[in-house]
């Protein structure tokens, strides 16, 4: 039997007194790989936090290591490199060796300041104090986002050599699929277990929800009959009191008798009647447990004016950092309708050019190019700069377009389930990276848009934001850049064009 290095006994989560987890058991053995799944703000970093902290409720019997979700405040940290891998590793020298050799950094300076690293660069380096630290038990919050398709495929190899046990929380299926071998779902403050990967728990939610349909339905088809049978016994009680009625006028009969018989057919009416009633209420309550439960999405409408036109054509253009010469670009063409990815390593200069499209300070294209001045282009980052952090949701939007009616922003912010007065007048820096991205996706959705740029769309989004996101941007007439290691989001959306970024050359691959 495997050693078990964590359990977690009735523990219950409560975040500003709303209820997220309650009465949750499980247990961790020496060897579960598991994926922790559920939508934004249902408990998964909290759980994770539980665990860390060792709340009531939680039992450990091994080491721990959590790698956190980056989040806005950490990506903009000023700190030397080596002043926070010595938060969680004293000999931070090492892990800057671990971080070129297994994970594919480069050179890394310790002085060099955390806001210069790209997410991917850091999400890299805490992998290396992991790799150095082989705890028996490692946390991962959201590994995925920011890296770049070869460090995702190092982090995979990385976790299916792991030998000890793992939970991750991702909105990756692709990713989920080939690491863990068990899904922790978060689903009604319930923690739900299920054996296998992210397709097989897909497949066995859909089971299951066919087999409740089914159920579902066959109560309502028996609710229906009892419903029939009581108004039936309705009925034939008052003919059987009516005929009783009669009776008492027939004076051949006595009159204790035709009292007694009235009386009798009363009381076995209305003991008939409270047996189909009690019937019927227990029949009911089943109905309603088994009835669907449905759970509002985020909605989006991504309007575009563009006809079929070039939106961008550089040729033999060559992309700048103050002086510093990061690109060669042979030529790269968007139409209005175009899909677009862009592939490269970390720090390969795709944010750069992205930056630099957008005519942004200190990026410069130089060369024989065209860009539209027409082109109405909208851009979310990896790090959502586009948000204000000190501002609240309904000045994020309003910031972004003046002109929007104040109605209009709150119909926007409610179609990404911000809906409350609360939900939409606190302010961005209590966000969590879930919501960041959704506010984010709001602004930019506010107007037409001809060129739409997306840096990591998906990070920290959960699969049911990701797959909205996908169905809009499914009809979206205009065009689309997008920098994204998320297989299938890259294969749902629809691209006809990839760029590889290689050498400091960026090509079209065939």
């Amino acid at each position: 039997m495997s050693k078990q290095i964590l359990s977690i006994q009735k523990l219950n989560i409560e975040v500003e007194n709303k209820t997220l987890l309650k009465e949750v058991s499980a247990s961790v053995s020496i060897d579960k790989k598991i994926g922790l799944v559920g939508a934004n703000g249902s408990g998964k970093t909290s759980l994770l936090n539980a665990i860390i902290t060792q709340q009531t409720g939680i039992f450990l019997s091994g080491t721990i290591y959590y790698i956190p979700q980056l989040d806005l405040e950490l990506l903009n940290q000023k700190i030397p490199a080596h002043e926070y891998i010595s938060k969680y590793f004293d000999e931070w020298w090492q892990v800057l060796e671990v971080f070129k050799t297994h994970f594919g950094g480069k050179d890394l300076d310790p002085n060099q300041k955390l806001n210069t690293l790209s997410g991917g660069e850091l999400t890299k380096v805490n992998l290396a104090i992991a790799y150095l630290i082989n705890p028996d038990l490692l946390l991962l919050d959201e590994p995925t986002n920011h890296l770049d398709k070869k460090s995702l495929q190092t982090l995979i190899k990385f976790l299916n050599e792991y030998e000890k046990s793992f939970v991750v929380v991702s909105h990756d299926s692709s990713f989920l699929d080939k690491v863990v071998n068990t899904i922790w779902a978060i689903e009604d403050q319930k923690l739900n277990i299920y054996g296998g990967n992210y397709s097989d728990f897909k497949l066995q939610k859909k089971l299951q929800s066919e087999g409740h349909a089914r159920a579902y339905e066959a109560k309502k088809k028996e609710l229906n009959k009892i419903k029939t049978a009581i108004h039936k016994e309705n009925q034939r009680a008052a003919r059987s009191i009516g005929m009783n009625d009669k009776l008492k006028h027939d004076r051949s009969m006595p009159a204790i008798l035709r009292g007694g018989l009235k009386s009798e057919a009363t009381r076995t009416a209305g003991q008939i009647k409270n047996r189909l009633e009690g019937q019927q209420n227990k029949i009911l309550e089943e109905v309603t447990s088994l009835k669907p439960k449905t759970h509002k999405k985020a909605y989006l409408d991504i309007q575009s004016t563009s006809s079929k036109q070039t939106l961008m054509n550089l040729n033999n253009t060559e992309l700048f950092i103050g002086s510093n010469k990061l690109l060669d670009i042979p030529d790269l063409v968007i139409s209005a309708n175009d899909r677009v990815l862009i592939e490269g390593d970390n720090g390969s200069g795709k944010t750069s050019l992205v930056k630099a499209i957008l005519n942004e300070p200190n990026y410069l294209l130089k060369g024989d190019m065209y860009i539209s001045n027409r082109m109405a282009a909208a851009y979310i980052s990896q790090k959502y700069e586009i948000v204000n952090i000190e501002f609240s949701l309904t000045e994020n939007v309003q910031s972004f377009n003046k002109e929007l009616p104040y109605q209009e922003v709150r119909k926007h912010l409610g179609n990404f389930l911000f809906l409350t007065d609360e939900d939409v007048n606190k302010k961005a820096a209590v966000l969590s990276g879930g919501e960041v991205a959704r506010l984010a996706f709001a602004m930019v959705t506010t107007g037409n848009i001809d060129l739409l740029i997306l840096d990591e769309p998906t990070n920290n989004l959960d699969i049911n934001t990701i797959e909205a996101i996908t169905d809009a941007l499914a009809d979206f007439k205009g065009a689309i850049i997008l920098i994204s290691h998320n297989e299938a989001f890259i294969r749902d959306i629809g691209i006809n064009k990839t760029y590889t970024i290689e050498d400091g050359v960026i090509t079209l691959s065939p």
